[in-house]
C-alpha cells in the first residue's frame, strides 16, 4: 500500500517481525471511515490504519480464534456508521468499536460463504451480492453491533444478478449475466421494490454486456452497451420509454452525465463523443476528427475524472488529455505526461490538488491539477 501525502511516497507493506505492518502485501479495498483512519482488507487479514498516529492494528477473522488463515476480504461498506466487511469462505462480520473486535453477523437461512459485493442502502438495508443470488437483508443496530434477522432473496424475474451499484440515493441498479437491468428502491422494513428498465436492442444484432447507466440532471436514463453505443430513456409513469439509440456500432467502455443533460461517452477506437440526452448534436474528440488539435492517434477511451468544468480522459495509448470548456471544447494534452507506453486504466482524486492517473505497467502518475506538473512513482520490478 502506497501513501502520497502532496510530497512524499510512504509504502506501507508487510513486516513478519514488525507488528506495525500490514497484514499482507495484496491489498483487495481500502475504506476511509474518517480524518485519519483507514480500513484495509487484504488476502490474509484486515488492517486498522491511524495515520496521525503511524499504527497498524491487524485484524484475522475466524470462527473461534484469531489464528491467521488466508481470507479474501472481497468488499468493505458502512451500514449506519458501522464497518462491515465480506470475507471469503467466512461469511459477514462487522466491527466493535467499544470491544476492538470482529463479530461475526450471522444470517439465518443464507450462505454467506461466497459473497461478491455487499452495499449499504439508505433506509437500513443491506444489499448481499453472491454467487447464489441477489438478497435484500433489513439489519439493526444495538450498541454499535449489527444484526440481521434475515435475508431475503431479491426476484428478478429469474434473471442472474452480475454486478450491483449505487444508481441515487434510495437506489441501486443491477445489471444480470442476461443483459437485463433492473432498479431497485429501498423501502425502510419492507422488501425493495424492483422495477425492470426494458431494454431496447436492435433484432439480431449482439450489443454486448449491459453496463453501468447513468442519470442525467433531469432524471433522463443512458444505458451504454460494450459493443453497440447507448440508448436513452425518458421516465414515463412508473417506469421508462426508450426514446432513441445512438452509435449502434461504436464499442462503449465508459460514460458520464454532467450539467446540462451533456452525456460524455467513452469508445473503444473512435475517441470521446461530447453528446446531448437527446443526441441533436455530437462532438467528436478522436481519431477521426476535423479540428488538428482534437485528432488522437487511438481515441480508445478507458476512464473519465470530473473536476469542477474540466474532464480529464484516461486514454490507451493517447495518455492523458484535458478537455476544457463544456460549451466550447477546447483539447490540449498534458505536458510532459512521462508515461512510456501512455496506457492509462484509471482516474481518481488524490490528497488535496492531486490526480492519481493509474497506468499499464508503468506506475502511479501523480498530476498536480494547479501547476500542471506530473510526477511518476514506480513500485520495485521484481525482475531487477
Amino acid at each position: 500500500l502506497n501513501r502520497y501525502d502532496g510530497t512524499n511516497m510512504v509504502c506501507y507493506n508487510d513486516d513478519p517481525g514488525d507488528p506495525n505492518s500490514l497484514s499482507s502485501n495484496r491489498v483487495r479495498d481500502i475504506l476511509e471511515q474518517r480524518d485519519g483512519i483507514l480500513w484495509v482488507a487484504t488476502d490474509h487479514g484486515i488492517n486498522r490504519m491511524d495515520l496521525d498516529r503511524n499504527r497498524i492494528r491487524r485484524y484475522y477473522l475466524g470462527y473461534e480464534s484469531l489464528v491467521p488463515s488466508i481470507e479474501n476480504a472481497y468488499s468493505i461498506t458502512t451500514a449506519s456508521g458501522v464497518l462491515v466487511c465480506s470475507v471469503y469462505e467466512w461469511g459477514l462480520a462487522g466491527f466493535s468499536e467499544g470491544e476492538d473486535e470482529f463479530y461475526p453477523i450471522v444470517i439465518p437461512r443464507l450462505n454467506t460463504f461466497d459473497i461478491r459485493r455487499i452495499c449499504a442502502g439508505r433506509d437500513s438495508q443491506l444489499w448481499i451480492l453472491t454467487t447464489h443470488g441477489l438478497f435484500c437483508a433489513p439489519y439493526r443496530v444495538k450498541e454499535g453491533r449489527i444484526s440481521i434477522s434475515e435475508a431475503q432473496p431479491v426476484d428478478l424475474e429469474g434473471a442472474t444478478a452480475r454486478d450491483i451499484r449505487r444508481a441515487t440515493e434510495c437506489s441501486v441498479f443491477v445489471t444480470t449475466n442476461e443483459g437485463r437491468l433492473f432498479e431497485l428502491f429501498t423501502r425502510d422494513g419492507a422488501m425493495p421494490r424492483v422495477r425492470e428498465i426494458p431494454l431496447e436492442s436492435p433484432s439480431g444484432t449482439d450489443r454486448g454486456m449491459v453496463g453501468t447507466p447513468v442519470y442525467t440532471e433531469s432524471g433522463n436514463l443512458v444505458v451504454p452497451y460494450s459493443h453497440g453505443g447507448v440508448d436513452t430513456y425518458q421516465p414515463q409513469g412508473d417506469g421508462f420509454v426508450c426514446t432513441d439509440t445512438f452509435f449502434q456500432k461504436v464499442p462503449v467502455f465508459s460514460i458520464l452525465a454532467t450539467e446540462q443533460e451533456m452525456v460524455w461517452i467513452g469508445t473503444d477506437g473512435m475517441g470521446v463523443l461530447k453528446t446531448y440526452y437527446d443526441a441533436k448534436q455530437f462532438h467528436l474528440i478522436g481519431p477521426m476528427s476535423q479540428a488538428p488539435d482534437e485528432n488522437l492517434s487511438g481515441g480508445i477511451v478507458r476512464c473519465f475524472y470530473l473536476d469542477g468544468k474540466t474532464l480529464y480522459v484516461g486514454m490507451k495509448g493517447d495518455g492523458l488529455i484535458r478537455i476544457e470548456h463544456f460549451d466550447t471544447p477546447k483539447l490540449r494534452r498534458m505536458q510532459p505526461i512521462a508515461v512510456e507506453n501512455n496506457h492509462i486504466f484509471s482516474l481518481a482524486k488524490g490528497f488535496g490538488e492531486e490526480l492519481l492517473v493509474g497506468t499499464d505497467a508503468r506506475g502511479l502518475g501523480i498530476y498536480d491539477l494547479k501547476s500542471g506538473r506530473m510526477q511518476m512513482l514506480r513500485g520495485v520490478d521484481p525482475a531487477e
